[in-house]
Formats: structure tokens, C-alpha cells, sequence
């Protein structure tokens, strides 16, 4: 009986801190890379599965889709699209209204904190 609870117990709390992660990243963020280039995520969640778009680093300037996206805890990871034609993979981890992404482009690795922002 107690071995049940205990089972029900954690299934409970994996539930809820799946949906409290999903809480943390959806909406719009916004940063700049290496200082300079402003960028922007639009990330949507459903379960542990993520969607979104990302402006800026392209020459045009319009949104594009990311891909392969996947929530684990406060962790996610994607893959982004770039200006060369080859999908950057980016991983990141959520704290509160700040969120850490770091990928390598052309054997440079970037990273940047993005924060919640206002569309």
C-alpha cells in the first residue's frame, strides 16, 4: 500500500514539474548574439514538445520555424535555422524570466541569456 502511494506521489510531482517547465518557457524571449545581433524566440510548448520561431540573424528578417524541439525539466533543446543553410543545434536551461542558449556556428560556440519579453 505505501509502495503505492509513494509510486502515485512521484508520478504526481513528475506531472506537475512538467507542467510548471512548460509554464516557464512558453512565450516570447529576446537577446543578442555575441552583443551585436539582436534575436528573438516565439516558443509554444505541448507537453514535452516544443515549437516556435526565431527572428533575426537572417538577412531577410522574417520569423522561422525551429525544429526537433524537446523539454526535459527546465531543459530544452531545438534545432535553428541559419543564414548558410544548416541547422544550428541549441540547447538551453530556464531560470525564471532568463534563459540560457548556447550552440556552436562554423566550429564557434555561442552562448547568450535571452529574457522574457513583450511582443
Amino acid at each position: 500500500m505505501q509502495k503505492k502511494i509513494l509510486l502515485s506521489a512521484i508520478a504526481l510531482l513528475v506531472i506537475v514539474t512538467v507542467c510548471f517547465a512548460q509554464d516557464l518557457i512558453s512565450g516570447h524571449w529576446v537577446g543578442k548574439i555575441m552583443d551585436t545581433y539582436e534575436i528573438a524566440y516565439d516558443f509554444k510548448t505541448n507537453g514535452n514538445k516544443l515549437t516556435g520561431t526565431v527572428t533575426g540573424g537572417t538577412q531577410d528578417g522574417k520569423p522561422q520555424p525551429i525544429s526537433n524541439g524537446v523539454i526535459k525539466g527546465d531543459s530544452l533543446f531545438f534545432k535553428m535555422p541559419s543564414q548558410m543553410g544548416q541547422d544550428f543545434a541549441v540547447k538551453g536551461c530556464v531560470k525564471g524570466d532568463s534563459m540560457n542558449i548556447a550552440f556552436n556556428a562554423m566550429g564557434t560556440d555561442i552562448s547568450t541569456t535571452l529574457r522574457r519579453g513583450q511582443k
